[in-house]
C-alpha cells in the first residue's frame, strides 16, 4: 500500500519538519457489501416522458404534475404541483431499509417530502402508517427530519431523527436514510457524515401500511409540493453501513459499487504554510481502493494519525491540528 502525504509548499513554518502518520487498523481488504439493492430510479429519461423506470426492480413509477425530466438525468420538481407515484408496496415486507438521493433541494415550504412510504386517510386526508423524509420542517424550528409513524394520523406517534439547518439551497447532496429495526438504528446521513441517529427503535415494518410510494409528495393531502432536482434515488431491502455510505457518497450517483475491493492508496492532506497560532487547521485523509477512489477516511472509526513532534504540530481528536511552534 502507498502512502502519500501532501503539504503544498514547503514551508519554514510550523510544517518544515511536519510528519503526520495514519494507522488504521483492521484488514484492509473489504468483501462484498452486504447492502441489497431493490429499486433503482436515475431520471435518464427524454423530457416530455411519464414513465419512470425502475432499473433494478419492477416497481416503475409515473411523473404526474408539473415535474420534466432534463435529457441529463435529471428530475426537476418545482414545488407546484410535481411528484413521482412508485406505486403501492414498495418497502412491504422488509425488515430493514435505506433510501439514497443525490439531490438538489431549492427553497421549500415546511412539510414538503423529499420521499413518503404509507398511507392517507380517504375522509381527513391525513397522512398514517409510514416514513417519510422531510427537507425542512413547518414547526419553526429550521432543520430537517426522518421520521416513521404508526397512528392515524401519523403525527399522534411520529419518532424520528433531526439536523439544523435544513437541506434547502446547499446545492446537491447525498442523502441516505437508514431505518434498520434488527440492528436497531435510525440514521441521516449527508455527504457521507452521520447528522443525526437513533437507537429506540420500536416500530416494525409490519406496523406500515404502504398504499402509496411518492417522491415529491406528502401523505397529507394538504402538504406542500417538493421544490428540488433530483438526480438518482435508490432503495435498498437492507440497512447500509457507514463505510457503504461514504464508498457510495465518493463514487457518486451514476456509479453502483458492489465491493471496494483492496486499499491502495492514503492521501493525507494538510494546508500550508501552517502558521503558529493557527488554532484548528483542517486535515482532509482520503483512501483510494480497487473500485473507487477518494473515500473520507474520517469516517472509519478505527482511523488515527499521530504527529511526530507534539511540540511543533498537536493532533486534535476532530481530525483538526494546531501549530505549536516553528
Amino acid at each position: 500500500m502507498k502512502t502519500t502525504q501532501t503539504q503544498g509548499r514547503t514551508s519554514g513554518y510550523a510544517c518544515k519538519h511536519l510528519f503526520i502518520g495514519m494507522l488504521l487498523l483492521g484488514s484492509l481488504s473489504l468483501s462484498a457489501f452486504s447492502q441489497v439493492l431493490a429499486h433503482r430510479y436515475s431520471f435518464s429519461e427524454a423530457p416530455g416522458s411519464a414513465t419512470v423506470p425502475d432499473s433494478v426492480g419492477t416497481a416503475h413509477g409515473t411523473l404526474l404534475g408539473t415535474g420534466s425530466f432534463d435529457g441529463n438525468g435529471n428530475l426537476s420538481l418545482t414545488g407546484v404541483d410535481g411528484y413521482v407515484d412508485l406505486g403501492a408496496n414498495l418497502i412491504a415486507g422488509q425488515t430493514n431499509l435505506a433510501v439514497e438521493a443525490w439531490v438538489s433541494f431549492g427553497a421549500n415550504s415546511g412539510w414538503a417530502r423529499l420521499f413518503d412510504f404509507g398511507d392517507t386517510d380517504p375522509i381527513t386526508g391525513a397522512g398514517s402508517y409510514g416514513m417519510d423524509f422531510i427537507p425542512h420542517t413547518g414547526d419553526g424550528n429550521n432543520r430537517s427530519l426522518f421520521e416513521v409513524f404508526d397512528t392515524n394520523p401519523g403525527n399522534n406517534h411520529a419518532p424520528g431523527v433531526y439536523f439544523s439547518p435544513p437541506l434547502d439551497s446547499q446545492g446537491k447532496v447525498h442523502l441516505v436514510a437508514v431505518y434498520d429495526t434488527q440492528v436497531p438504528i435510525m440514521a441521516i446521513y449527508v455527504n457521507g457524515v452521520l447528522k443525526a441517529s437513533a437507537t429506540d427503535i420500536t416500530i416494525p415494518f409490519s406496523a406500515f401500511n404502504n398504499t402509496h410510494s411518492y417522491i415529491g409528495r406528502s401523505g397529507y393531502n394538504g402538504d406542500p409540493y417538493l421544490n428540488a432536482t433530483i438526480d438518482e434515488f435508490r432503495v435498498y431491502a437492507s440497512g447500509m453501513s457507514a463505510f457503504q455510505i461514504a464508498v457510495n457518497f465518493a463514487a457518486g450517483p451514476s456509479n453502483l459499487i458492489a465491493s471496494a475491493g483492496s486499499l491502495t492508496n492514503l492521501n493525507l492532506v494538510v494546508e500550508s504554510p501552517l502558521y503558529v497560532g493557527r488554532a484548528q487547521a483542517p486535515v482532509a485523509v482520503t483512501g483510494d481502493y480497487d473500485n473507487v477512489k477518494g473515500v473520507n477516511m474520517r469516517l472509519l472509526t478505527n482511523a488515527v494519525f499521530t504527529s511526530a513532534n507534539t511540540n511543533i504540530l498537536r493532533v486534535n481528536s476532530d481530525f483538526t491540528v494546531t501549530p505549536v511552534a516553528v
